[in-house]
């Protein structure tokens, strides 16, 4: 006999930013699943992502800790084993746990993936068709050049080491089928979807217990490809911004050196990038739909708590950069938050909710008593939520493991260590009232006006009020010890 206590499933889109839902310039992606799903459920329409990339982010989301609480702040921290993880309470009171993730960052080497019974990770989930006398396709690192100059290494090396034959074979099949394949049918959420329905059906054969599945979707996540199967036909008939976008953008398309330099990509560029990113939120609200359509066909619709968010945003050169590491905006922070439970309650609520608090906010509606930290936001606790919500970020992952790692540091050859130096710096981000504060370790700080000014482009140079200020004091001070920590750690490798 199956338990009463309703299943969970909770799915983070890497890289899903709010603002082509809830403040879009220009046509807002066709969504037509998300629109139907919002209408029955709680929609938070000022959600706000504890961190600006997924590490930090997700730790956030596993524990109710900010990113100077848990700790996991670099691509080789590790979460400690006292800290309590979601998937562990989970486990504790009775749930099947289970991981479906195309991001390889979830992991039990760094403690994300503790509490989880099972794992499945699709991150470059490539069987090649040689393995013996060949090169390491996945460890390539492409010229940034044009094509004629991709094609002339790939000659290059495959004839250098190992069978030239089966080289070129192994790095076709490589790059056409992995996640990051340029020629990629999608990013891994059909694979993923697929695997998921099986282990449901399954399931519901073997298990007399609730199931809690963490599910994480790699398809709003750079890189954007003209050439992926949803994009084939736009990018066709696209054809003159194709082959502009990929001689442009492509060089510089997310690198480390967007911290530090300054690239001018043409306007038609730049809106053919965000058509492509709009693309594939379209084709997840498919995959996501045909995951809803299972369950309900299931009867497992009305037993479930159902919720969609993201880990953080992303900036397409809304503030001349790519990417999302260490930038503080909006567009980086703003994430969606739809929550279905098992009826049909719904409501919008528009205030201020942090990312870091669902976990408090699950094993609240399930009556768990844990040690989770945090605050509710279920609607009947919204009142006695905190009035500002904080955002953390301490390292950029890229930037710090090219710096670690002497094996791939050329990407920052030809920069003055002291400039580097100078854009080492963390940052804390405040929202409060209708205002967001961003503070810099390196001194500089920002306000803007949520509501009148969503793209950030007025700063309002206002202080916090004393009250908050006094709240988070303690909060910038680890930030910035941290970073101090941080700089002085990774100069000293660079010149040694």
């Amino acid at each position: 006999m199956k338990s009463n206590k309703p299943n969970v499933i909770l799915i983070v889109a890497d890289c899903l930013r709010a603002k082509e839902f809830y403040c879009p310039d220009g046509k807002k992606p066709q969504t037509p699943f998300l629109d139907r799903l919002s209408k029955s459920s709680y929609v938070y329409r000022r959600a706000i992502a504890p961190s600006t990339w997924t590490l930090p982010s997700c730790a956030s989301i596993f524990t109710g800790l900010l990113p100077t609480e848990h700790k996991l702040n670099f691509a080789n921290s590790k979460l400690r084993s006292r800290i309590p993880t979601l998937a562990e309470v989970m486990k504790e009171n009775g749930y099947k746990t289970v991981c479906f993730s195309g991001q390889p960052l979830i992991n039990y080497e760094n403690g994300l993936a503790r509490g989880f019974d099972e794992l499945y990770n699709f991150y470059e989930s490539v069987d090649l068709p040689f393995k013996k006398n060949v090169l390491d396709v996945k460890k390539l690192k492409f010229p940034r050049q044009n094509l004629f100059n991709i094609l002339k290494f790939i000659l290059s090396v495959s004839k250098n080491e190992g069978n030239f034959l089966k080289n070129l074979i192994n790095i076709y099949v490589y790059y056409n089928k992995s996640v990051l394949g340029f020629f990629v049918r999608d990013k891994g959420a059909r694979k993923i979807i697929n695997s998921i329905i099986n282990w449901i059906e399954s399931w519901q054969y073997l298990e007399d217990k609730p199931f809690f599945l963490y599910i994480h979707l790699m398809e709003t996540h750079e890189m954007y490809f003209p050439f992926i199967s949803y994009n084939l036909l736009y990018s066709i008939l696209n054809i003159k911004r194709t082959i502009k976008y990929l001689k442009t953008i492509r060089i510089t398309h997310f690198t480390s050196r967007n911290l530090i330099e300054n690239y001018y990509f043409d306007e038609d560029i730049i809106k053919y990038l965000r058509n492509l990113y709009k693309r594939e939120i379209e084709y997840l609200d498919r995959k996501l739909g045909t995951f809803y359509k299972f369950l309900r066909s299931q009867g497992l619709e009305k037993e479930t708590i159902f919720i969609i968010t993201a880990d953080h945003g992303q900036q397409l050169y809304e503030h001349k950069a790519l990417g999302h590491a260490m930038r503080f905006y909006n567009v980086n922070l703003h994430i969606p938050l739809i929550i279905k439970l098992p009826g049909n309650e719904s409501n919008i609520i528009d205030r201020f909710v942090s990312l870091k608090d669902l976990p408090k906010t699950i094993t609240d509606y399930l009556c768990f008593n844990n040690k989770i930290p945090g605050h509710s936001f279920l609607p009947d606790k919204i009142n006695s939520y905190p009035s500002f919500v904080l955002s953390e970020t301490i390292a950029d992952p890229v930037f710090d493991i090219k710096i670690r790692d002497k094996d791939i540091v050329n990407e920052l050859w030809g920069i003055d260590y002291n400039i580097i130096k100078k854009n080492m710096y963390g940052g804390l981000s405040v929202y409060h009232d209708r205002f967001h504060y961003i503070m810099l370790t390196n001194g500089r700080i920002e306000v803007y006006d949520f509501e009148n000014d969503y793209n950030e482009r007025n700063n309002l140079e206002m202080e916090l009020p004393r009250s908050i200020r006094i709240m988070i004091e303690r909060e910038f001070i680890k930030l910035k010890i941290a970073n101090m920590l941080r700089k002085s750690l990774s100069v000293s490798r660079m010149r040694s």
